[in-house]
């Protein structure tokens, strides 16, 4: 506002250039550069409107961008994995500022949990500056170990659980995790043991049949062309292929098959009815069967009546004949040949009836 005002007082005065320099000079005790005075010329040719308009436009600009959320590191937890990641963020939100480092290392306790936490709680005591370097040589020391890192990828990617041919996301978050297995193989050359075949044979496991035998095929491919086992570079090219085969949305056989009517629900529900009819028989031959046949009482079936198991076998099997009983489930309605449910016998592990058992 001290240039406008200057601004208006050169075209109200037409004051030299130079003059105006001089004044601002011992107003405000700064020194211009000479750009300043090729500038002031043109500003005061403008209307001063002019720049009050562009001045409102950017304003609006401006306090957007105050409101925009302020970004914070994300909580480190102990993953080697999510180690890098977590140390750059850290250092480009809070350790590249201007502050002491008593006041990093309190943010430092803000931004662990878990066994990282644990592992530099002594440093935090001390609140200091060399302890604040020294926790961030612990952590580089424990989670920034190549070899840690290495151990981490290799250890996830053998704990994958195998997935089946329907399992199409799964797949293509498997081919995004050896993506980026294959990313760190340029900095950690402890990785470059995926090249081995043996370790490629473990991957395979993880794999539906079919796409193992696709990689089959792919291999004999490349060991007749070179005559060299296909690298695991080569390996992530193909399964990435692969899975972006299987998860397209409009020409993928999984989406296909959702499209299909579904053919099978009048079928379905016949044979619901025919499983309702079914129950209601069995149903209703309990409720027969919880009245005993032999004394004609309620509330047991002929397998636990004493008197009936007191009988010798020969007239257990008479009984059985003259009330045309199952000799499999000694239920009626139907016969031995006939019989779904037979009885397995405690003794001899028969289908027939444990009354009904005889030692000779």
């Amino acid at each position: 506002m001290q240039v406008y005002d200057q601004m208006s007082a050169v075209e109200a005065q037409k004051i030299d250039v130079t003059k105006i320099n001089t004044e601002m000079k011992d107003a405000e005790h700064v020194s211009f550069p000479s750009l300043f005075e090729q500038v002031i010329p043109q500003a005061a040719a403008t209307p001063i409107s002019d720049s009050t308009s562009d001045l409102v436009k950017v304003l609006p600009s401006a306090l957007s961008a105050s409101r925009i959320p302020v970004p914070e590191p994300t909580v480190f937890s102990g993953d080697p994995l999510s180690y890098s990641n977590w140390k750059l963020s850290f250092q480009t939100l809070i350790d590249q500022k201007n502050i002491p480092d008593t006041e990093k290392i309190f943010y430092l306790r803000r931004y662990v949990s878990g066994p990282a936490k644990r592992a530099v709680e002594g440093y935090f005591l001390l609140g200091t500056e060399s302890a604040y370097a020294a926790a961030w040589k612990f952590l580089d020391k424990r989670y920034g170990n190549p070899f840690t890192i290495a151990k981490a990828f290799i250890d996830k990617l053998h704990a994958w659980p195998k997935m089946t041919s329907r399992e199409r996301f799964e797949l293509r978050d498997f081919a995004d995790f050896l993506s980026s297995c294959e990313a760190a193989t340029a900095h950690i050359k402890s990785l470059e043991i995926l090249n081995d075949c043996n370790e490629t044979r473990k991957i395979l496991s993880k794999l539906p049949d079919w796409l193992a035998a696709s990689w089959n095929r792919k291999v004999i491919e490349i060991e007749e062309q070179t005559n060299q086992f296909p690298t695991f570079s080569q390996f992530v090219e193909f399964l990435t292929r692969e899975a972006k085969i299987a998860c397209n949305p409009v020409t993928s056989l999984q989406s296909l098959k959702q499209c299909e009517p579904n053919k099978s629900d009048k079928p379905k529900l016949t044979k619901q009815k025919e499983i309702g009819v079914k129950t209601l028989m069995t149903t209703s031959q309990e409720k027969i069967q919880l009245v005993c046949v032999f004394c004609k009482k309620p509330k047991h079936s002929l397998h636990k009546r004493r008197s009936f198991l007191e009988k010798a076998v020969s007239d257990r099997v008479s009984f059985i004949k003259s009330e045309r009983l199952c000799f499999g489930c000694l239920k009626p309605g139907h016969h031995l040949k006939k019989c779904t449910n037979r009885n397995i016998c405690e003794r001899c592990s028969k289908g027939h009836p444990t009354c009904l058992h005889e030692d000779s």
